[in-house]
């Protein structure tokens, strides 16, 4: 603000020589982008009931002015919380400002978060307030069974606490969404309470929770909140997650090696240009460490994965020796020799022989994906197939 007013103030007499069709021509731009077909598209993602928001704001600031446009979206996104609630103006005001949302904490030091009521815009100051009494740190498990309605915006602080919490140590739990239903499919979207709701999955969904009665493996459909372990890999310190659901996880009992596969929504790129992607990846959790690198098919950098591979200091490791897999691979890490230790013959010849998947170390773990879209059941099957392979390569090079 002190900058925009220095620039107006000692700047104006420059200001009034640039052409008035420069700054239309700056101003069309910017408009375009504020109203480009990709911005619907991300309202639409959130919720059909976010498209009507914003499109009502915007036809009422463009017939209006500002100040009335606001304030009419504020009322519209009122009224329409009020008819998903199915309840009259005065009792919905009090579920919002006497809900009874209350904080406790345990004898372990742990804390419970229930909220009840109206969870909405009106209700983060209160919250808020609850909130900053919880130490950094602790443990937190966050309880919205008992809310009629769970609005995004709600949601959006509950993710940026959690996210806050997790980074200085503290693990959050949000619970209590099961019998929440929403328009649509986006984690944080506009939720509302149907006491006899019952969750519908989809056919893949029901194909992968047979998988796993059938191979005794853990399923669940629900969005895991989890997902800090993630942002040790570079690949996605750079591409924020959406979110994390029908997650399948087991244990290669004979290796010891626990896996995970999950379908992860990310986002690639900044502000306007910011592009929502999905995938199915594997977490392989190794029992050993080995060396942080990246692997692909060679000629996909400069694609999806152009921005992730190039880490400061990192260069593309070939081998002379084996040709065939410097040709198929670009295999890039900061410490080459200790890359070319690991990369035994066993090693290679496994990759040379086997499915080409974009594959990333921590150190102590592998991501393992395909393309970017969701895996389809027999894709996850060979996900599995192919992680319990490259597990007991792996072991056997541990055991020499």
């Amino acid at each position: 603000g002190l900058l925009l007013l220095i620039f107006i103030v000692v700047l104006s007499p420059i200001m009034r020589q640039v052409p008035l069709c420069a700054f239309a021509i700056l101003l069309v731009y910017t408009g375009f982008k504020l109203a480009s077909p990709a911005v619907f598209k991300q309202a639409y993602s959130q919720g059909a009931e976010q498209l009507m928001f914003f499109v009502g704001t915007m036809v009422l600031t463009l017939y209006t002015n500002l100040l009335i446009g606001l304030l009419g979206g504020l009322l519209l996104a009122l009224v329409t919380h009020m008819l998903l609630a199915r309840m009259s103006i005065p009792q919905f005001f009090k579920m919002v400002y006497k809900s009874k949302t209350k904080l406790l904490k345990r004898a372990d030091g742990t804390f419970d978060l229930k909220i009840r009521g109206i969870a909405n815009f009106l209700g983060i100051l209160k919250v808020d307030k609850l909130v900053a009494k919880i130490p950094y740190g602790a443990d937190v498990n966050i309880d919205l069974s008992e809310t009629r309605l769970v609005g995004i915006t709600y949601m959006d602080y509950l993710v940026e606490f959690l996210k806050a919490q997790r980074t200085s140590g503290g693990q959050v739990f949000i619970t209590g969404l099961d019998s929440h239903v929403s328009f649509s499919p986006h984690n944080r979207a506009l939720k509302i309470s149907l006491s006899s709701a019952t969750a519908k999955l989809s056919q893949r969904q029901k194909r992968l929770r047979n998988l796993a009665t059938e191979k005794n493996y853990q399923y669940s459909s629900q969005v895991d909140w989890n997902t800090i372990y993630l942002k040790k890999f570079h690949f996605f310190e750079i591409r924020p997650i959406e979110r994390k659901y029908n997650c399948l996880k087991g244990t290669f009992e004979d290796l010891n090696i626990a896996w995970e596969i999950s379908d992860i929504t990310f986002n690639e790129g900044q502000a306007f240009t910011a592009e929502t992607f999905n995938t199915t990846l594997m977490i392989l959790k190794l029992n050993q460490k080995i060396p942080v690198f990246s692997m692909e098919k060679e000629g996909v950098l400069g694609k999806i994965f152009d921005k992730v591979m190039a880490f400061t200091g990192y260069k593309d490791i070939d081998f002379e020796m084996y040709p065939d897999f410097s040709n198929k691979f670009l295999l890039m890490g900061n410490d080459e020799s200790e890359i070319r230790s690991f990369f035994t013959d066993e090693i290679i010849r496994f990759f040379e022989n086997n499915h080409i998947y974009h594959l990333e170390s921590n150190g102590e773990a592998l991501i393992i994906f395909d393309k970017i879209k969701l895996a389809r059941t027999d894709e996850t099957i060979a996900f599995i197939k192919y992680g319990e392979e490259l597990a007991k390569v792996l072991n056997e090079k541990s055991t020499q």
